[in-house]
């Protein structure tokens, strides 16, 4: 009796899905209309349903135009970006709260022609970057004679509350950026950190003439298994790789850094605190 209890029991363990099963759904698009309507769509299904976006062919992006907000699960498998000629939108995306969103093995060039950005990615939820090459980057500053004018904006934004990892990205800047005014001092920060970030396996190659940190950082950061390196120009002032409000923590383990030192810009914005690991 007991034996036939047991195993009905099982047999009716064995008809329940999992409370964690995640549904999936596949799309293909081709170009930005196409992505922009699927991921309206995707944000109607249930948080339970992950949406997996795959690319026939490189997106062009507008400069007046941005994707939807990410406000459910949602994968960019495979595929490639370029903005267009003229420089692209300031925002590429903004993740929700309720967002999340993994990207990988794509590429991300063209985004230099801004004054206040660009930001590619506003998160405000979770956001992975697996494999991601990001390409001239490097946006506008104004310098005047004794500070130059650092915007608050990054290529990825990571917000008070956000997660975001980097996982094998590699930035490539190859000094496409100008300088508006005297000191001659291009500068946009490739993160900005007021969450928690992890950085593993990630290469920064960055140009001459970078006189501020390509990392900001108020929250928790975690750099791993990382290498950052930028061209080294007799006379020229440069930045710490992580600038950091104080009260935030940061941490690199087993990584390489060459060619960043204390000096930066006239006028110094923020205070530094670095903590390396071993």
């Amino acid at each position: 009796m007991n034996a036939r209890i047991l195993i009905g029991c099982l047999l009716i363990l064995c008809c329940v899905p999992s409370a964690n099963a995640l549904n999936t759904v596949e799309v293909t698009v081709n170009d930005f209309e196409e992505l922009k309507e699927a991921i309206n769509e995707a944000n109607e299904r249930p948080h339970d349903t992950a949406t997996i976006f795959y690319f026939n062919t490189p997106i062009l992006v507008p400069n007046d135009d941005s994707l939807p907000p990410i406000r459910a699960r949602m994968n960019f498998e495979v595929g490639g970006f370029a903005a267009a000629e003229d420089g692209g939108p300031e925002r590429l995306i903004k993740i929700e709260s309720t967002g999340i969103l993994g990207i990988r093995d794509m590429k991300f060039s063209g985004w230099e022609q801004h004054m206040n950005g660009p930001v590619l990615f506003e998160n405000h939820g979770y956001l992975t970057l697996r494999r991601i090459h990001f390409d001239t980057v490097v946006g506008f500053t104004y310098c005047g004679k004794f500070s130059c004018n650092y915007n608050r904006s990054a290529a990825i934004e990571n917000k008070p509350g956000g997660y975001v990892l980097l996982e094998g990205v590699r930035v490539f800047d190859d000094n496409v950026g100008s300088t508006i005014g005297i000191v001659n001092d291009p500068q946009t920060r490739i993160l900005r950190n007021e969450g928690r970030a992890e950085l593993v396996r990630t290469e920064f190659y960055l140009s001459h003439r970078r006189g501020s940190s390509p990392i900001f950082n108020s929250g928790s950061l975690l750099i791993e298994n990382s290498s950052f390196m930028v061209a080294n120009e007799v006379g020229v002032p440069w930045g710490l790789l992580v600038a950091s409000e104080e009260g935030a923590t940061a941490q690199i383990v087993n990584s390489v850094i060459d060619g960043f030192t204390g000096d930066t810009c006239p006028g110094v914005l923020f205070k530094y605190r670095v903590q390396y690991g071993v």
